[in-house]
């Protein structure tokens, strides 16, 4: 089996190294063997240079996440950039690599170019003529898909398997086709950091979290939570960090949000539509109801953040009708309650808003209330899912298929549509497949064994890295638009490919 180290700096990448990992894991034979990511096990009292490079040498390739920052990320301590220090981390793992002939790869995060040689200190400047991949977030699985392809991960994991007792993450038949790279026929696959790295043959499941699906494909189904009970990542250590390294944190406790008041539908009927002002977002009446929320084990493209399944009752309450839009933003913007946004070609009027993070998401529910004198908030992943579904207990609120005709994605217009362009499902509901991806109140967990609420509530951790994105957009593949379909990203991140529904409580 190869050994991977994945190297990448913890102020450009972490998030995408995590789901790299993650990617990863199901590819070869034993991942606590086989990949090397972080710096926080180096043992106490060693050189970290020396050990540094000896780790380097028992790997067969060196993953070099590069983000549009990796260049440049500064040391805050001296104001310089981590890579013109002889003892940065990162400068290190490659320059290791590269003098002692292992390949090095490139991994190309959202366009960012493979560095200059110009750019770059004298031990790292063959780096510059290495054959880089890209790897964006709105098409990471297809991206990661691709790279472990070209690695040749999946002939070797399925020859090295006996075929009498495949394991779960064994890749489907016929996936062993075509010639293994001469990369892999090194045998070995190393992740590295650089805030930090852990050679997870010794280190258990202390590595990042690397359980993180995005874009939902089955590159996934062996994720798990790490054994600290944590969604977020331990800290890394950063270049200047060498004198001492902290323990493992301490498993932090899910504290849940308080128990909803049992919704009543007064005002409005069930299934009705209102605004509570002009200019406010549309919203419809969801009825109280339960239902079997995740997938089943059978559902094309189910990966295992989707289960295990489980009953879950939600209160009533009222979900917008669309997705929030640019003109229902803009209104926020001119009264002061929300950040201009840079449209970037995906603006206008009636299409949804793009380039809004979570935290943004929020400020604008926050200044929804304020305005309407109304409890506005983001849907949990249990009602939004619950109203997605709308009844249905097929992958889509459609039936098992879903096209062009009924939502946007992948192979449509490849840009966001204007709201309602596309048939509702039996709640009233648009775009609940598809279009923009949405943010949802809960903090990512890897799967549903984390201690859920099965009332309808959000699953708030206290420190909540990472947020839930729900519905899939217009870059995905159908299997990532599933009413299933979960993954996440950072509470500050922009895109164009994500946006936000609003709901109301009705009480």
């Amino acid at each position: 089996m190869p050994k991977i180290f994945i190297s990448y700096r913890r102020e450009d990448s972490q998030y995408q190294a995590d789901r790299l990992h993650a990617a990863l894991k199901p590819h070869v034979g034993n991942p606590k063997r086989d990949i090397f990511i972080d710096v926080d096990n180096i043992p106490v009292g060693v050189d970290f240079v020396e050990h540094l490079d000896r780790q380097v040498a028992q790997c067969d390739v060196l993953l070099a996440v590069i983000g549009p920052n990796w260049l440049n990320v500064q040391n805050p301590k001296t104001g310089k950039r981590r890579l013109d220090d002889p003892e940065d981390f990162v400068r290190i793992e490659i320059a290791s690599a590269l003098k002692r002939g292992i390949p090095v790869a490139p991994v190309l995060l959202d366009g960012a170019p493979i560095p200059s040689k110009e750019d770059l200190p004298e031990d790292l400047k063959a780096l510059a003529r290495r054959h880089g991949v890209e790897v964006r977030r709105a098409s990471f699985d297809d991206d990661a898909e691709r790279l472990i392809r070209g690695l040749g991960l999946k002939e070797i994991v399925q020859e090295a398997r006996p075929a009498a007792a495949p394991s779960q993450s064994s890749p489907p038949a016929g996936s062993g086709a075509g010639k293994i790279t001469p990369l892999v026929a090194l045998g070995a696959l190393l992740i590295i950091g650089g805030g930090g790295w852990i050679w997870l043959a010794n280190s258990g499941d202390l590595g990042r979290t690397g359980g993180v699906p995005s874009a939902g494909s089955q590159l996934f189904e062996e994720t798990a939570a790490p054994n600290t009970g944590q969604t977020d990542n331990p800290p890394s250590l950063g270049s200047s960090d060498t004198a001492s390294l902290p323990a493992p944190a301490a498993p932090a406790p899910a504290i849940l949000n308080p128990a909803p008041k049992v919704a009543t539908i007064t005002t409005y009927g069930v299934g009705e539509t209102f605004r509570d002002c002009t200019g406010c977002p549309q919203m419809v009446t969801i009825p109280p109801g339960s239902f079997t929320m995740g997938s089943p084990a059978d559902e094309v493209g189910r990966n295992d953040a989707e289960g295990p399944q489980r009953r879950v009752s939600v209160p009533a309450f009222a979900a917008g009708k669309y997705e929030v839009t640019w003109a229902e933003w803009e209104r926020c913007v001119s009264d002061g309650g929300c950040a201009e946004l840079t449209a970037d070609g995906f603006g206008g009027g009636s299409r949804p808003v793009t380039y809004v993070s979570w935290t943004e998401a929020k400020t604008y529910v926050a200044w929804l209330s304020r305005d309407t004198g109304k409890t506005y908030r983001l849907l949990s992943e249990a009602e939004w899912e619950y109203a997605a579904r709308a009844g249905t207990t097929t992958a889509y609120s459609f039936g098992n298929s879903i096209s062009t005709s009924q939502a946007n994605l992948r192979d449509g217009p490849r840009k966001t549509t204007p709201v309602g362009q596309y048939s509702s499902n039996a709640f009233g509901l648009h775009d609940m497949h598809g279009n923009v991806g949405e943010w949802v109140e809960d903090c990512w967990a890897d799967n549903y064994s984390a201690g859920q609420p099965t009332d309808g509530r959000a699953y708030i951790q206290g420190s909540c890295p990472i947020h839930v994105i729900r519905g899939g957009s217009w870059e995905n593949l159908p299997q990532y638009l599933r009413s299933a379909y979960r993954y996440a990203d950072e509470p500050t991140i922009r895109n164009n490919y994500s946006g936000v529904r609003v709901a109301r409580t009705l009480s």
